[in-house]
């Protein structure tokens, strides 16, 4: 059982590099999940205190570890308070902080790795200043990667395909058993220089790639998203000048039916006057169809969800208390319902027999949370009754 702090400060039992470098990877840590506005002293403050707490558990972690096996891991000691941090302290998405985690902690311990060679090469060619010389390259190396992973942060994607992160966790598992190899087997400096640069590049490039991918299928799907909303928005459009024309002409026929409505008053051709009556009764047009919830977006969305709705004969009905201003996106806005809504119409249209082909939508805003539920009610037997409900609720809004 060893004493953490005078083997390591003290004594320098590990060099420089391990007096140093334990510090210096726990609190690159809030650097790379935080977000830091620059402007705000309050953001700096927040940045100051994590790395703070990183630097103290990290401390109390190679501590307790060299306490129990007297070996210094601070790379299990780095990895415990990343996980740590990135459960507790990180409120991006799962993936996107499983993404960053791996990629860190598996580039922290080869980092090591390279840098404990290079020191153990200075040594044997005797140079002075080695610890220095290694000390200064882990920081750097380290410094850069960190900037890396942060510079291409997955943490503002909100939807991150599994091939990106099983891409990333595969390759970073590559990278810790490398680790575990270096430190159970015999291998030359040179020879572990050059592997760790090797795996290290490739999680780098496997973390790139993974994150073009996951920002070109957003891109996609932002772009399918803008392209629903101007067809919804030319739908409305159509729409509104359908219902302005639709009016006028009424208006012209009513004018003239009043007319002649009176005069057969006049002339108390009251028979002529019921005839008339049921004939237009007989010819009144359909009800317009116009939905205005105060949110221009939905109106639009529903106004192209309504016309394909009636050529596939289904009843939408409509049950919406939203502000005219949403805290989401008007593209998420338009991706979820549009897809929730055409595939409930797609599902009548396969079952031609449903005898009530109702379409019920409803959305409300609830203590700033959007509720959207969706039913197709009532269903034949009982037990196909289908109920499609979503809450789908963005983290970051």
């Amino acid at each position: 059982m060893g004493n953490y702090f005078v083997d390591f400060f003290v004594e320098l039992k590990f060099g420089l590099l391990g007096a140093m470098m334990n510090i210096v990877a726990a609190i690159l840590i809030p650097v790379l999940f935080d977000e830091l506005n620059v402007k705000k002293v309050r953001s700096w403050l927040k940045l100051a205190l994590h790395m703070l707490i990183c630097a103290v558990l990290m401390t109390v972690f190679c501590a307790v570890y060299y306490l129990w096996t007297s070996k210094g891991m601070p790379q299990i000691c780095c990895a415990a308070v990343t996980v740590i941090y990135a459960i507790f302290f990180v409120k991006s998405n799962m993936p996107s902080r499983l993404m960053m985690a791996v990629s860190y902690i598996s580039c922290h311990m080869n980092v090591f790795v390279i840098c404990f060679s290079i020191s153990d090469l200075l040594k044997i060619a005797g140079a002075k200043g080695e610890q220095v010389i290694a000390v200064l390259m882990c920081i750097i190396i380290l410094t850069s990667c960190m900037l890396f992973l942060r510079n291409y942060a997955v943490r503002n994607i909100s939807e991150i395909p599994v091939i990106s992160v099983v891409l990333v966790c595969v390759v970073g598992a590559i990278n810790i058993i490398y680790w575990v190899m270096s430190n159970v087997m015999d291998i030359e400096p040179a020879l572990d220089i050059i592997f760790g640069i090797i795996v290290v590049v490739l999680l780098l490039f496997a973390y790139y790639s993974a994150y073009a991918l996951s920002v070109n299928i957003n891109k996609t799907h932002r772009d399918r998203a803008q392209a629903m909303m101007r067809m919804a928005d030319e739908r409305l459009m159509r729409a509104s000048e359908e219902n302005l024309e639709s009016m006028r002409k009424l208006r012209h026929e009513l004018k003239n039916q009043y007319a002649y409505m009176r005069l057969l008053l006049r002339e108390k051709q009251y028979d002529k006057l019921d005839a008339y009556f049921s004939q237009y009764e007989a010819s009144l047009p359909e009800t317009l169809f116009y939905i205005d919830c105060g949110n221009r977006t939905i109106n639009a969305i529903i106004a192209v969800e309504e016309g394909k709705a009636k050529s596939a004969d289904v009843k939408l009905d409509c049950r919406i208390e939203v502000p005219s201003d949403l805290p989401v996106k008007d593209i998420d806005l338009c991706t979820v319902i549009m897809n929730l809504i055409n595939n409930a119409v797609e599902y009548c249209e396969r079952y031609p027999e449903l005898a009530d082909r109702t379409v019920s939508v409803a959305i409300r805003l609830i203590n700033s949370v959007l509720h959207f539920a969706l039913f197709l009610t009532p269903f034949v037997p009982r037990r196909e009754k289908l109920i499609l409900s979503v809450r789908r609720i963005i983290r970051a809004y």
